[in-house]
């Protein structure tokens, strides 16, 4: 074996290697993030995560012959647990962003990589290996060998307060158990408060499991029924004979149903964890999953009334929220389980006279669950029986915020009986928002233009311009080499707002956050690996025709994206699963190219060292703002906005070059 095939097959091993460590690495840490400092800091730590690479390749640029491929290589790899350490537990760590080291000497080492690979016209082969190992890693060696053991300080001084935290500061901590499923983290807490017992998806979304007798038709404990005061009343407005309760979580909202003589529940919950730790209460609890009349289904709740033919007398989603911390740079309020397309699923499962019931926790949810309700309505009519709040002098309920609509007018002893309820309860009307946001599939958000939730990616993408602005039109660079880092600012940043996109279209397709990240970084990748191996060293040296496949791959799946999602929500969730992969790993296959002509053209650049680090760096910067901007647009127009943006940018990059 020639010395030159050593090395290349050398490159080829440690890249790889290199790659499946950094894929497990920004699962754990987007992961550890999410759940301690919940969906905000989370963003801004992925594009820190950005940064680093960007940096890291634009450091290899200028001085990657100076340190051997070998020595990056066995530090990028040492790094990661030497980081690891002081990260699970000292929160300097991530204030001083040490977790994006390894990021960083990933740059640097895949900017050596294809450098060393260039002349044997190899680099659409290491790109491949490359993001397949990232896949394998962020996959397969991350959740099977490290998630399952990550030390989460969910109880400690680490972290913003979550929920969790909140509860036991209050109430005390008496017993805690922990588990991690495919879904999310699920922690289990037993307080002072000896009549409940809590799960928390995440640290944040609570569910609760209560105790009762299984016999009698209220709760033993004041303070339980204080805070069934708003589902009582909920389940008063009409026949309990075929009852829906989505988001049916560990047992409460199933408990309340039955003392209000509901004779047959369908108990929908997605989290598998929440169901097996409610059994596990039966007896202290009253047994409600293993009543006769409960049913109970582990599914998504939009997608279990979309595949639904059965005629409900009541339909109830009380808190509902179906996208634990786990989906990365989530950082808004997600109502796909509350837009207008998904209220009319809910209403076309309503009999005549039947009710449907949607509690709230703050004022602001619930009038933008209003608004998008009678935006729901069309050119039928819709009675809102009622929009409730409880007083102030019980506001900080957390079901506080109640809302009933029917498609027919309440019968008359079910609205005397409403009545009677609402005044022994002290609740009062809610005042209508006219100016409240109506989440749609196409942005199902809840939020305000000017809420803070928009802030961070203003930020993000504003810095990341501005610096790209100033290194581009650095007085040092040649033009060509202006040219090729701006081309490649805006392909990485096209590339990251499709992904934004994709995200996006497979979490409302499959309602599960953890299989939509999955399922669309793998097909993403997979289609981009293979574009790279059977289209690479063709095109690597047409540019312009690169550039036009990924851009028109882009538009065809903004296009047919919305199709494709309205179609997977009718389907099982595995047959859904492979429609919309199989859809994102052919829209994928072009993704690559653009990278690999870049790196072609950037042979052309009369610079010392790695110029290869040029592309990969701003490439990587871009990445950033293409989050940013994604996100953005997804939230101020949609999705189908977040399409149209990536091939745009796809398009001036071929435009930058062209000049």
């Amino acid at each position: 074996m020639t010395e030159q095939r050593k090395e290349i097959i050398g490159t080829f091993t440690a890249i790889t290697l290199l790659g499946l460590l950094i894929g497990a690495w920004e699962l754990v840490v987007t992961r550890h993030a999410s759940v301690l400092f919940f969906y905000d800091l989370a963003y801004l730590i992925l594009a820190v995560c950005l940064f680093g690479i960007g940096v890291g390749a634009l450091a290899a640029a200028r001085w990657g012959q100076i340190i051997a491929f070998p020595i990056v290589v066995a530090i990028g790899v040492i790094s990661i647990p030497f980081v690891a350490i002081p990260l699970f537990f000292l929160e300097a760590a991530w204030w001083s962003c040490l977790f994006a080291l390894p990021f960083a000497l990933f740059g640097f080492a895949s900017t050596q990589a294809y450098h060393r690979v260039r002349e044997n016209d190899l680099t659409h082969g290491l790109y491949a290996a490359e993001v397949m190992s990232v896949l394998i890693g962020l996959a397969l060696l991350g959740p099977m060998l490290i998630l399952p053991y990550l030390p989460l300080n969910v109880l400690g001084d680490m972290g913003i307060t979550t929920h969790l935290r909140e509860t036991v500061q209050r109430e005390g901590l008496v017993r805690h158990s922990w588990q991690t499923s495919p879904y999310a983290r699920t922690d289990f807490a037993w307080t002072g408060n000896d009549n409940v017992a809590y799960a928390y998806t995440d640290g944040m979304f609570v569910t609760r499991s209560v105790k009762w007798d299984g016999r009698t038709s209220t709760f033993e404990d004041p303070e339980i029924e204080r805070l069934a005061t708003l589902k009582r009343l909920a389940f008063r407005t009409s026949s309990l004979n075929d009852v829906a309760l989505l988001g049916a979580g560990a047992g409460f909202d199933i408990s309340v149903a039955l003392q209000e003589g509901a004779t047959s529940i369908d108990a929908v919950e997605v989290n598998e964890a929440t169901i097996d730790f409610a059994h596990s209460l039966e007896d202290w609890a009253g047994a409600p999953l293993a009543n006769p009349g409960v049913e109970v289904h582990i599914a998504e709740a939009r997608r279990f009334m979309e595949q639904s033919t059965k005629q409900y007398d009541h339909i109830n989603l009380t808190l509902l929220q179906t996208s634990p911390a786990s989906g990365r740079a989530r950082h808004h309020v997600d109502a796909r389980v509350l837009t207008r397309e998904a209220i009319q699923t809910y209403l076309s499962r309503l009999r005549p006279g039947g009710t449907l019931s949607i509690i709230q926790n703050s004022e602001a949810l619930a009038q933008k669950t209003a608004a998008t309700v009678k935006a729901s309505a069309g050119d039928g009519k819709l009675h809102i029986i009622t929009s409730l709040q409880l007083p102030e002098s019980d506001r900080y309920n957390p079901f506080s915020y109640l809302l009933l609509v029917s498609k027919l007018p309440i019968a008359a002893d079910y609205n005397n009986k409403l009545s009677d309820q609402r005044r022994q309860s002290s609740a009062v009307l809610l005042p209508p928002n006219s100016n409240a946001a109506i989440a749609t599939d196409n942005q199902p958000f809840f939020f305000e233009a000017d809420s803070p939730y928009l802030y961070q990616p203003m930020l993000v993408l504003g810095g990341v311009l501005l610096l790209t602005g100033v290194l581009i039109t650095s007085n040092r660079h040649q033009l060509h080499h202006r040219q090729v880092s701006l081309s490649g600012f805006l392909i990485g940043s096209a590339a990251m707002c499709f992904q934004v996109l994709v995200l996006y279209q497979t979490q409302s397709a499959l309602g599960h956050p953890v299989l939509s990240l999955s399922l669309s970084l793998s097909a993403l990748i997979a289609g981009a690996a293979l574009g790279a191996l059977i289209l690479g060293r063709r095109l690597q040296a047409n540019w312009r025709l690169s550039v036009i496949l990924a851009a028109t791959a882009i538009l065809g799946f903004t296009l047919i994206g919305s199709t494709i999602t309205t179609e997977a929500l009718t389907l099982d969730l595995w047959p859904a699963a492979g429609l919309i992969g199989s859809i994102i790993f052919l829209c994928a296959i072009p993704l690559g190219l653009p990278f690999l002509a870049l790196l072609d053209q950037s042979q052309k650049l009369n610079a010392p060292g790695h110029s290869e680090g040029v592309v990969i760096g701003y490439d990587g910067l871009g990445g950033i703002a293409g989050v940013a901007l994604g996100s953005l647009l997804a939230m101020l127009i949609g999705f189908s906005a977040v399409g149209w943006a990536a091939a745009l940018l796809f398009t001036l990059a071929m435009l930058v070059i062209r000049g």
